[in-house]
Order: structure tokens, then sequence, then C-alpha cells
């Protein structure tokens, strides 16, 4: 990927479009109990953008504060889970990959939180795992994660 890729995206219904200019720096499977619960899934892939590459085209996102740190935004009209943003990494933007019109353009490079996986849910690949977030690759990187600030 370059810094002039472009990715488009929205919500199910089309009332939220949204595109996001740059490489993605990382895309993860979250394995956490927040990102499960907000995916209804057994992990959700996020991949994760500096914010100044994010442009909402159409629509304004439902934004649920997870936790004092933590804002979900979804679609009010589909309830299509899209952004998730974090104040410990106020530069960036986590999109969910699965609103992308081409989810592929951009494969997986590592797991998240696989401290916390479901008991079933047996990983088989050769991805890097993290025990906790990795942003490896953004700004604001640095450690220490609160934990209690959400995935």
């Amino acid at each position: 990927m370059n810094e002039n890729e472009l990715y488009n995206g929205g919500c199910a219904c089309n009332e939220i479009r949204c595109n996001v200019s740059g490489s993605a720096a990382m895309v993860a499977h979250c394995h956490c109990d927040d990102c499960r619960k907000s995916s209804a899934s057994a992990a959700l892939v996020l991949a994760g953008f500096h914010q100044q590459g994010f442009e909402l085209l159409t629509g304004k996102p439902t934004c649920f504060e997870a936790t004092p740190a933590v804002k979900r935004s979804f679609c009010k009209i589909c309830g299509t889970a899209l952004f998730y943003e974090n104040q410990n990494f106020a530069e960036n933007i986590y999109i969910h990959i699965g609103s992308f019109d081409h989810p592929e353009k951009r494969p997986l490079d590592r797991r998240s939180w696989v401290s916390e996986p479901v008991s079933w849910h047996k990983i088989k690949d050769d991805l890097k795992q993290f025990d906790q977030l990795s942003n490896v690759g953004l700004p604001g990187n640095t450690p220490p994660y609160d934990r209690l600030a959400g995935c």
C-alpha cells in the first residue's frame, strides 16, 4: 500500500459514507470482550489509520460512549458498526474493515487481546499475536495502554 491509497466504505443502508486515505498501519482481529460485544462476533477486525486521512462524506453516525475514553460509532438506521475511537490514541481512527467496499485491499496482519478469546475460538494462523492492543505502526503506539479505557 502507498500513501495515496484510498479506502471507501459505509453502512449497509448507505446513509453513512466515508473514505480514508493513506496506508492502514495495522489490521487486527481484536479478541477483547468489548469488541466482541460491539460486533456480536468472536472477534472484530479493525483497520487503524491516522485520523487526518479520514473524511465523513454523508450521514452522521450515532455514537456510544463505551467508557469515558472510548467512542464507538454506528448507523442508527441499519445498525452497522463503523468506527472505534480511543482518547488514549486520539490521532488514530479504527474502522471496522467489514464496512469497506473492498475489505480485501488490506489483509490482516495481527491479532490483539489474544489473552481474552472465546474458549472455542482456536487461532490457527501465523499472524503476530499480542496480549493487549497492538498499535505498532500508528502514531501514539507507546505504552502504557489503559485496559479500562476499552480495547
